[in-house]
């Protein structure tokens, strides 16, 4: 009977809007996922800070517990258990330690809150939702036939976007997102960002392993730190 529901769900009509509307619940519903994703950013301004590049993040979490981590330019990794927080700088081999709350926090919980919140806000979005085609992903090691779903901003936007979803309409999960936009530059000028999400096999429990630190072998404790004046951005911790 199950075999009969699902085929018949495919078989009918897609309808974009409501997918769009089953994604945005089923995230909201999540307590938990993995998501890996690259960012490229072009400015009309040569600042190292908005250099083009690709950036690769993984983001984890699970109640005060997450893990996080940036690669490419700023290779770190930032670890919290809900009281302490690990900032490893990778390159360096050197880590801080801080209590739950300074810096190093904070930089990973809006990372974190900004990648988890993307698709449970996709219902507003889903007016301009339309259906191109159907897609051939992989999820555990199995074919799964996704809707590749359309939404973008209206044409009169001074900023427009435009973003593709792989989405499996069964289970209205994620497995790839392609984002393009323009925006204003703070410094003058308008930036464009590409970015590309990928949800692996779906959605995936974070291991229990990810969310502890464990200084790599000749890892060296830089210090531990209870003040906030500490600069812990990327290659903020020695120079």
């Amino acid at each position: 009977m199950l075999a009969i529901a699902v085929l018949a769900l495919l078989q009918a009509p897609l309808d974009a809007k409501d997918l769009i509307d089953r994604v945005s619940k089923h995230y909201t519903e999540m307590k938990e996922f993995l998501v890996e994703y690259r960012q490229n950013r072009q400015t009309p301004h040569p600042l190292a800070i908005n250099a083009a590049g690709a950036l690769t993040i993984k983001a984890a979490k699970s109640g005060d517990r997450y893990f996080y981590s940036e690669s490419g330019g700023r290779a770190f990794q930032i670890v919290g258990d809900g009281e302490n927080v690990w900032h490893y700088d990778i390159s360096r081999r050197q880590y801080i330690v801080e209590p739950a709350g300074l810096r190093a926090d904070q930089i990973a919980r809006e990372r974190l809150k900004s990648s988890f919140l993307r698709f449970r806000m996709l219902d507003g979005q889903a007016m301009n939702a339309r259906l191109l085609r159907m897609d051939e992903r992989k999820g555990n090691g199995k074919p799964v036939q996704c809707a590749v779903i359309e939404i973008s901003t209206a044409r009169t936007d001074p900023f427009p976007w435009v973003e593709k979803l792989w989405i499996d309409p069964e289970t209205a999960t994620i497995y790839r997102s392609e984002f393009e936009g323009t925006g204003a530059c703070a410094t003058g000028g308008r930036v464009k960002t590409v970015f590309e999400f990928t949800l692996p096999a779906g959605i995936k429990t974070p291991d229990a392993a990810l969310l502890e630190f464990h200084p790599p072998k000749g890892a060296k404790q830089v210090d531990q730190f209870t003040g906030t004046s500490l600069d812990t951005s990327p290659g903020g911790l020695i120079r």
